[in-house]
């Protein structure tokens, strides 16, 4: 499991595929392109437009499209210009509308505050950013919830990691601190599924009428 926690809180960068509606999980050296899933099809990307690089802790992004122009929040990327990534930063490429996701968002919990933090603003992309605020709506009812837990709960698993360690070296008595992060690891994921099911009978109940 330690292995796990340290690829998903350190070496993995999430970003909202706006497009897609959904989490994608880009790892070092991950391409975007129309050569790439889920990304096949849009023929506005080049095979490999937009890389992802991990270093010293902190995610870039390498542009590689020569053809239709890339945009990294309001300003042109171009090819050969690498340049760090934060939480809400939104990359334009083909017909693709990428949001940088980042650990700090379990702090955010409302689809409005979320909004204001995008920092695509420009009137030029008024039309990007209208598709944001119009499929934030069905991201946040189960997509970004969904990557909420995600980090809340492996955040958690690695702080009882952490504790066991410790126990393990006689450093201190650590069994009270662990039971305390493995109850709140499970309510999280009591009330998690509570929510899926709540969602999945909604869904059949639309169905139904």
């Amino acid at each position: 499991m330690e292995s796990s926690t340290k690829s998903i809180l350190e070496e993995t960068l999430f970003v909202w595929s706006v497009i897609h509606n959904t989490v994608v999980k880009l790892k070092n050296g991950s391409i975007i392109g129309r050569s790439h899933p889920p990304f096949e099809g849009d023929q506005y990307l080049d095979k490999e437009h937009l890389e992802f690089q991990l270093e010293a802790g902190t995610w870039h992004v390498l542009g590689k499209e020569t053809t239709n122009g890339t945009q990294l929040n309001n300003d042109d990327l171009d090819a050969g210009t690498k340049i760090a990534l934060t939480t809400f930063d939104v990359l334009l490429g083909g017909d693709q509308i990428i949001v940088v996701l980042g650990k700090d968002l379990v702090k955010i919990s409302e689809r409005e505050e979320f909004l204001k933090s995008i920092k695509l603003t420009s009137d030029k992309y008024a039309e990007q950013i209208k598709t944001i605020q119009t499929r934030s709506v069905a991201f946040f009812k189960l997509e970004y919830p969904n990557f909420v837990k995600l980090i809340k709960r492996t955040e958690l698993q690695k702080k009882i990691e952490l504790a066991q360690a410790k126990k393990q070296n006689d450093l201190k008595p650590f069994d009270e601190r662990i039971a305390q992060l493995k109850a709140k690891r499970d309510k999280i994921e009591k009330a998690w599924n509570e929510k899926i099911n709540e969602f999945t009978k909604a869904a059949s109940n639309f169905k139904d009428e």
